[in-house]
Parts: C-alpha cells; sequence; structure tokens
C-alpha cells in the first residue's frame, strides 16, 4: 500500500505544472529540496527554499543525458527571487537562468538583475562539452560555480546573494527541462582558504614630501573571511632601496554589483585605525631600524577591485612618518614645448634654436623636466642627450602659471656618450609654464664643479588681470562668479595669452589668441579649437578645446564670451562637456564707433540737447573732431 501510494504521488508531482516545497528533511548533505532524482519531464516546477548565505550554499546534482534530442536550450535550472519571469519582478532581486542543448552538449548561463529605476543588465556564458552530472552551486564566496569552475563572482551576483527566501526550478523560456536532478540541497558551509590574487600597476609611494614611483608595483589580495582580506604591498623601495612587504589584515571588504551588462562587478575595500606588519626586509627597512614582522599602524585603507583591477590608497605609519601608497595610478600627462635653448659652459655661450622641453605631470603638484639634445659650444655643439630632472615640485599662481621650482637636486644626461658629463649636481631649477609659452632657468655644476646653465624659452610679458562678473553655463546648468578674474598677456607675434577661471574642475584654462590691435587703442581677439592641456584629477592627459564667439578690450575693460569643449566631448555629440563661458559686459566706446578715422570726440550733449563736459549714462550725442556727430550709448 505504502508503495502504490509513494508511487501516486511522485506521479501527482510529475503532471503538476508548479511544485513548491519548503523542506524540512535533512540528510548528510544538508536541506532536502523537492524530490532525489526527480524527473520532470517537460513539466514545470518550482521549489522554494530558505538559506543564510554567511552559513549555507546550495548546491544541485542535475544529470542532463535525459535531456531531449532535438529540443535546444532546454530551461533545466533556475535560481532567483522570481523564477517563472526572465527578470525579477523585485528591483532589488535577480535571477539565474542555465540552458541546456542536448545536440551540441552546450550549456548557457545567464544572470539578470531586477528591473529598477536605472535599467536592468545581465551576464551571460557558454560552457561546451557538457554532458553527464552537472553540478550547479551558489555561495557567498564563489558566486555561481558549475562543475567545480566560477561562471558569475559573489560580486556580480550581490542583488541575489543578500535575500534569504529563493526558488529553484524550470518555469522560464520555452522549453522545459527533461533532466534529472538527482539531489538539491542546502548545505553548510565555512570560509574556504584561498591563495592570494595578484594585481600589478602602476603605483606611488609618498614619503616625507617626496614620491618613489614604481612602473610595476605588485599587491596581493587574499579573503580570509567572508567579511574581511589581508592586502600585502610586495617589496616596496624608497629612493630606489627596497623597503620591504606592507602587509595589512582585517581589510574589510564589500561586494555589490556595478550596472551594465557583462560587468564585472566590484569589490570595495576599506578599514581604519588598523594594523599592519613589515615582512621580508630590505636594505631601506634596515636602513629605518626597523625588525623583521614588526607591527604598524594602519590608519586607512580606501580601495576596489574592479574587473581584476585593484586601484586605492592605503596609509600606514613608520614611528612618527606618516606614509601614502597609492596604487594603479595613471600615466603623467606628457606635454612637449619648441623653443630656443640658451647654454652656458666653460666660458662659451651660444643659442641653440628648435629645442624642446618634455613635462611629464603626475598630476600630484610634481612633475619630471626634460630637455632635449643638451649642446655646449664649448664641446663643439656634440649631442649629450637629454638632461631629465625628476620630482619637480609645481604650484599655480594667480594668473594661472604653473610655476616649478627647485634646489640641490641631481639631475642627469640620459643617454650621454660620456659618463663624465653625466650627472650634474647642486643643480637650481626655476620654470614657468602659461598656456604654449614655457621660460626654464636650469643651474648647476659639470665635472664635480664647474658652473653649467641653461635657459629655455623666453621671459613672459606680465599679465594683466581684469576683474568683473563671469557666467559659466552648460547645458542647463548656470554658474555665476561677481568678481572673477580674467588675465591678459602679449605673447608676441600678435598673440595673446589669454587665461580663464573656475571653468567646470578646471581653476585655471590658459590659451594663445590671435590679436588686432587697433588704431583707437581696442584689441580684438580670435580663437577657433585651441587645445589646451587640462590639469584637474581625472582629466590629467586630457585637453579641453577654446573657441573665442567674440572678445575684446580697452583700457580695464575687457568682454568676451568663449566656447570650452572638455576633452573634445562637446564635438562628438556629448553637449554636456560644453561650457558657454561670458565675462565682463558688452561695451560700446567712442574710438570703437569710430574706429575707422583718427577723429577725436570735442562736445557732448544729451539727447534733450543738453551740452554736458562729458559722456552722460543713456544716449549721447557727440560731435567729434571732423564735424561728424555719433551716437553714443553709455551704460
Amino acid at each position: 500500500m505504502k508503495k502504490i501510494f509513494t508511487f501516486l504521488a511522485l506521479l501527482f508531482v510529475a503532471m503538476t505544472t508548479v511544485t513548491s516545497a519548503y523542506a524540512a528533511d535533512t540528510d548528510a548533505d544538508g536541506v532536502i529540496l523537492g524530490f532525489d532524482n526527480y524527473r520532470p519531464g517537460g513539466n514545470s516546477f518550482r521549489w522554494k527554499f530558505d538559506i543564510d548565505f554567511t552559513k549555507q550554499k546550495f548546491v544541485a546534482v542535475v544529470n542532463v543525458n535525459s535531456c531531449r534530442k532535438g529540443e535546444p536550450d532546454e530551461n533545466i535550472a533556475s535560481i532567483g527571487t522570481d523564477i517563472k519571469n526572465d527578470l525579477s519582478e523585485l528591483e532589488d532581486g535577480g535571477n539565474i537562468h542555465i540552458y541546456y542543448t542536448l545536440n551540441s552538449k552546450t550549456l548557457k548561463c545567464f544572470y539578470l538583475s531586477g528591473a529598477n529605476e536605472i535599467g536592468s543588465w545581465r551576464y551571460t556564458l557558454e560552457k561546451e562539452n557538457v554532458t553527464g552530472d552537472v553540478t550547479i552551486e551558489l555561495s557567498r564566496q564563489f558566486g555561481l560555480r558549475i562543475n567545480g569552475e566560477q561562471v558569475f563572482n559573489p560580486s556580480q551576483l550581490e542583488l541575489l546573494l543578500k535575500h534569504s527566501n529563493l526558488q529553484f526550478g524550470s518555469m522560464e523560456g520555452t522549453h522545459r527541462s527533461r533532466a534529472t536532478y538527482t539531489k538539491t540541497r542546502v548545505s553548510d558551509t565555512s570560509f574556504e582558504a584561498v591563495d592570494a590574487t595578484s594585481n600589478t600597476a602602476k603605483a606611488k609611494l609618498l614619503y616625507k614630501g617626496t614620491y618613489s614611483r614604481y612602473d610595476a608595483a605588485k599587491v596581493l589580495y587574499r579573503p580570509t573571511s567572508f567579511t574581511e582580506a589581508e592586502l600585502t604591498l610586495s617589496q616596496l623601495a624608497i629612493d630606489g632601496k627596497v623597503l620591504g612587504d606592507v602587509v595589512v589584515s582585517g581589510v574589510a571588504y564589500r561586494c555589490y554589483e556595478s550596472r551594465g551588462d557583462d560587468s564585472p562587478g566590484k569589490i570595495d575595500l576599506t578599514l581604519e585605525n588598523g594594523k599592519g606588519k613589515i615582512v621580508n626586509l630590505g636594505e631601506k627597512g634596515t636602513e629605518l631600524a626597523l625588525t623583521e614582522g614588526q607591527e604598524i599602524e594602519v590608519p586607512s585603507v580606501d580601495a576596489k577591485f574592479y574587473g581584476g583591477r585593484l586601484e586605492g590608497e592605503v596609509k600606514f605609519r613608520i614611528g612618527s612618518d606618516e606614509l601614502v601608497y597609492d596604487h594603479s595610478v595613471a600615466d603623467p600627462a606628457k606635454n612637449t614645448y619648441t623653443s630656443a635653448l640658451a647654454t652656458s659652459f666653460s666660458g662659451s655661450d651660444k643659442e641653440y634654436e628648435g629645442k624642446t622641453l618634455v613635462v611629464n605631470n603626475y598630476g600630484d603638484g610634481f612633475a619630471d623636466i626634460a630637455i632635449n639634445n643638451i649642446e655646449f659650444a664649448s664641446l663643439a655643439g656634440q649631442d649629450l642627450g637629454n638632461l631629465v630632472i625628476k620630482g619637480v615640485p609645481y604650484s599655480y599662481n594667480a594668473t594661472g602659471e604653473q610655476v616649478f621650482a627647485c634646489e640641490n637636486v641631481e639631475a642627469i644626461l640620459e643617454n650621454c656618450p660620456t659618463d663624465l658629463m653625466k650627472n650634474f649636481s647642486g643643480v637650481k631649477l626655476e620654470g614657468k609654464i602659461s598656456g604654449n609659452d614655457t621660460y626654464f632657468v636650469v643651474e648647476g655644476k659639470a665635472l664635480s664643479d664647474m658652473p653649467v646653465k641653461l635657459v629655455f624659452g623666453k621671459e613672459m610679458a606680465a599679465f594683466t588681470t581684469y576683474t568683473a562678473k563671469q557666467s559659466v553655463r552648460h547645458s542647463s546648468f548656470l554658474d555665476e562668479e561677481d568678481a572673477a578674474t580674467l588675465s591678459v598677456r602679449p605673447a608676441g607675434e600678435g598673440k595673446y595669452a589669454i587665461c580663464l577661471t573656475n571653468i567646470a574642475d578646471e581653476s585655471y584654462l590658459t590659451f594663445t589668441a590671435d590679436a588686432t590691435t587697433h588704431t583707437n587703442g581696442e584689441v580684438t581677439y580670435a580663437a577657433e579649437k585651441v587645445e589646451v592641456p587640462m590639469m584637474s584629477l581625472g582629466w590629467i592627459g586630457e585637453n579641453a578645446y577654446i573657441s573665442i564667439k567674440e572678445a575684446k578690450s580697452e583700457g580695464n575693460r575687457f568682454y568676451g564670451v568663449f566656447t570650452v569643449d572638455l576633452g573634445g566631448y562637446g564635438a562628438q555629440g556629448y553637449t554636456s562637456y560644453i561650457y558657454t563661458v561670458t565675462f565682463g559686459e558688452e561695451f560700446t566706446g567712442i574710438n570703437a564707433v569710430n574706429g575707422a578715422t583718427e577723429a577725436t570726440p570735442m562736445e557732448y550733449y544729451t539727447v534733450s540737447g543738453t551740452r554736458a563736459n562729458a559722456l552722460q549714462k543713456g544716449v549721447n550725442i557727440v560731435r567729434m573732431s571732423d564735424g561728424k556727430t555719433v551716437k553714443v550709448v553709455k551704460k
């Protein structure tokens, strides 16, 4: 009788479109879901279950050999918050859908987030040559694994893994499952020890006001629990000498989904007032009197993993000194300038045309300076290579000029044909960059004690600074400043340098404009898509493109309307990157009205005919020296 009852129960299950099961039975493998060796035979089924991903994982063993030949994409498994739908009905939920085609032995895996206010996204992966038992495992530590291989990582599935009430079955798509469900369990799990993940990138270390820079710094990341990880900054060096490995433990990590199809997901790494240690000491560690395994303070960790790439900052202390390590830094912005170079050495002076100066700007207040193809008249004009001075500090003055200064540093002649001239000692550098203009003076000693001097470029004229109201408009945004500044200086050959201030995140944008000086003293300016290097965080290495719609100056007045295209993206159709800048108020001067002649104003009258000693506010009638009368409006 019991056998008959069991058979009828199974038959009923097989014929039911949806089967819900809140399993309470357990065995050695965990909580039993549904029925072992269950064959739905092409019918829909759904088993609901509770799970705590901090302690448990989901495991299903599905044999695909019983799937039907000629039937593509059987929905052999779905796991999610609402598996009857492609997308979950929960905005903060998600669904995994897995399909199998027996003929091609192909397994297709999809994850779809819930449809929320920012849309939905999906991840996809296809596995080939799949037969027999397929083990599907969903866990906090490894995300989705099939036959032990990761398909989607935990960061990608964060919206799903935060739920404790989920569903498993086959309800979505055109073709129902004919696979055999050998067993399905919610099993207890603990954190599994894993090897560290290595990430190599450009990095820098700030120590006592000076940066050490690395082209290939290595950081090791190793989770130690479901919530914490260990970071190892491998073989850090200061001044070319190895400090050692800095190991930071107890770093909290948090996974979360990144928006967008096939996004890799993201992991945030944070720590405040933590501890670390220094191991594998090198020469610098010994110099600083450190001991192997010495504990150090770690004020903060602020980093993230995205797409297998680590970036972020670690602060740690050695004694009273705080060091700041920055991983995955951008390449410096490389700007090249061409000008004359005057050199002085061993009693001989000479100026060479067409030399180049290269500035590698790291965007952190330091730059590497190189003056290429150094020559001295006393050495028969031999090319001595490129003079390089690294780590030169810079700042910006009130007119947007980039000012460089350092003293008692070393300069190296790279590719110098003689070792005797390779090193310059006691070097002093002072330099200035304004738009496309440069002026650098380098003084030091060569051959131990012989004075040497290099002057690149020409001294620049002083800026004239105007103060007026400025409006900056982009898209629907308007920023107004009552007392903004704009600076102008002659740049030679009928050109002027113009410095705009406070455009987006750019404090200064200096560009060169063509200028026409009229006989009346008014100057008009013209420019079309002039490239200007950007210096604010996130824009290093890119250019703004500046055009003048209208600009003029006379005496202490300046009026201009400028278009600024950040990164050139506006020209590509992204109009939100285009800024319209209006500086000052439009003016009409007497000379502007009559600029084509040398006539001068002789008499002033109001519109009522009353004579005045000077221009009055409003409309004026002015009698000129050539007998003509003109109408002038004074605002």
